[in-house]
């Protein structure tokens, strides 16, 4: 049998399919795109006030929030960092997503689904976010990653939420890493929700789940 190109996979796959490869694709360039112009916006809402030598946010969300800048380290100097790790995600997303999607050969329907992959979709879309699902499929490795993405994400949540009743210098912060974090969470919780949903969900072994 003659291996599919790229080119008959895409041709074959139905619409459904093909907006799923799309967003697996370039779902994550999309939302880093948004966020980008969003953090650089936020940026340039922000003054140095000369008296106290403290970063300010002069309007927005974060307005009155201040930054101490005796370190070197502003709100700029935080979203360069932010974004530079969101570039090496981003990296790394594109490369995984360059492999094929045969989502004729290789996927699945959930109709005639087995009850156990039926579990893993319902346990993906309501806490997959956390990680549980890929516990579940025995991806080990990759279920901590997914956990340690949202607890980065949870506690920067935390730390805003508390920051906010004592006017914290670390609120600003906070919410800038809650924010941009949100992405690789949101963006991985719905690629595994789709995997499950298209058969192309791996458990360990690299077997499919059905």
């Amino acid at each position: 049998m003659v291996p599919q190109t790229d080119t008959s996979l895409w041709r074959n796959q139905s619409l459904f399919h093909k907006l799923v490869s799309l967003w697996i694709r370039g779902g994550m360039i999309l939302i880093v795109a948004v966020f980008g112009i969003i953090a650089l916006w936020l940026a340039s809402q922000v003054e140095v006030d000369q008296e106290t030598t403290k970063w300010i946010w002069i309007t927005g969300p974060l307005k009155g929030t201040t930054f101490t800048s005796t370190e070197g380290t502003g709100p700029r100097d935080i979203f360069l960092g932010i974004l530079a790790i969101l570039f090496i995600a981003l990296v790394a997303t594109v490369l995984a997503a360059t492999r094929k999607f045969d989502f004729v050969g290789n996927g699945a329907p959930m109709k005639g689904a087995s009850s156990w992959r039926r579990v893993v979709l319902v346990v993906s879309i309501l806490v997959g976010y956390t990680g549980v699902d890929r516990f579940l499929m025995k991806r080990t490795v990759l279920g901590l990653l997914k956990l340690a993405l949202f607890a980065w994400f949870f506690v920067a949540v935390r730390i805003y939420l508390s920051g906010l009743a004592t006017n914290s210098p670390l609120t600003g912060g906070s919410f800038i890493i809650a924010a941009v974090s949100f992405v690789p969470v949101f963006f991985w919780w719905t690629v595994d929700i789709l995997f499950v949903l298209t058969g192309l969900a791996q458990t360990r072994g690299k077997v499919y789940l059905r």
